[in-house]
C-alpha cells in the first residue's frame, strides 16, 4: 500500500539562519516493509570489532552501494569486520559529507536506488 503525503513547507529548519529548501512540495512513500534475507546475523564481538567509517561518495570511483558491494572484500582483506556507513540521507547537492541534511529518512539517490542500499544491507549482514 502506497500513499502520498503532500505539505508546503515555509522553512526546513525554524532555528537555522540559513536552509535548503526554503519552499518544496513533499512526498511521503509508505512501501511493503523490507523482507530481511538474512535471519541469523551475528555481529562480531565487541572485544574483537574492527570497524571503518566509509563514506559513499569517497570509497569508489562510481560513489554507489553496486560498486561498494564488490569493493568489500579489500576491507575484509583488511581485517575489518564492520563497517559504519557516514550519512546517506538526503543533502543539497553531491559534495559533502552529509552532515547537512535535507531529508533525514530519505536515502540520497546520488549513491543509487533504494533497492541497491537494500542490496547492500543484505550482503553484510549475510557475512559476505
Amino acid at each position: 500500500m502506497t500513499s502520498l503525503l503532500c505539505c508546503y513547507i515555509s522553512q526546513s529548519d525554524p532555528i537555522s539562519e540559513r536552509h535548503s529548501f526554503r519552499h518544496c512540495f513533499c512526498a511521503t512513500d509508505f512501501p511493503v516493509p523490507y523482507t530481511w534475507k538474512t535471519t541469523s546475523f551475528i555481529p562480531p564481538d565487541k572485544s574483537n570489532l574492527v570497524i571503518y567509517e566509509l563514506l559513499v561518495r569517497d570509497f569508489t570511483a562510481n560513489h554507489d552501494y553496486k560498486t561498494l558491494i564488490d569493493t568489500l572484500g579489500y576491507l575484509v582483506n583488511l581485517g575489518i569486520n564492520a563497517i559504519e556507513l557516514m550519512p546517506i540521507n538526503e543533502f543539497e547537492g553531491n559534495i559533502s559529507w552529509g552532515y547537512n541534511p535535507s531529508f533525514y529518512f530519505a536515502p540520497d539517490k546520488y549513491y543509487g536506488p533504494k533497492n541497491d542500499l537494500k542490496h547492500l544491507l543484505t550482503f553484510v549482514t549475510a557475512g559476505a
